[in-house]
């Protein structure tokens, strides 16, 4: 799952029209690694006077199989893994189930 953000943007009227030139790929991106790159557009585009406010909204299943090595999915708990120090690779069912 991946968090959803709504993003308000505060700024004058008159500068309204800065804010659609930023690149729609670009705005989309608000809390991802090129977060401070849209800021800085953003702020160029409106000459300094845009203030952008992101507020979490909700959380979103990421499309794809988290067990195909080329999704994004798997991306994620690779890394979540590595992270946490456990083993490579998602665990088989079999490991959790209760054995008499």
């Amino acid at each position: 799952m991946e968090p959803i953000y709504l993003v308000e943007i505060q700024c004058p009227e008159q500068v309204v029209g800065g804010i659609y030139g930023v690149p729609e790929q670009e705005a989309l991106t608000c809390l991802s690694t090129s977060h401070l790159a849209s800021r800085l557009t953003l702020r160029s585009n409106t000459g300094g006077q845009a203030f952008p406010q992101c507020v979490f909204d909700h959380w979103q299943i990421l499309p794809g199989d988290p067990k195909d090595a080329a999704s994004k999915p798997f991306g994620v708990v690779a890394e979540t893994r590595k992270r946490k120090g456990l083993k490579e690779g998602i665990p088989a069912l079999d490991n959790y189930l209760d054995k008499l």
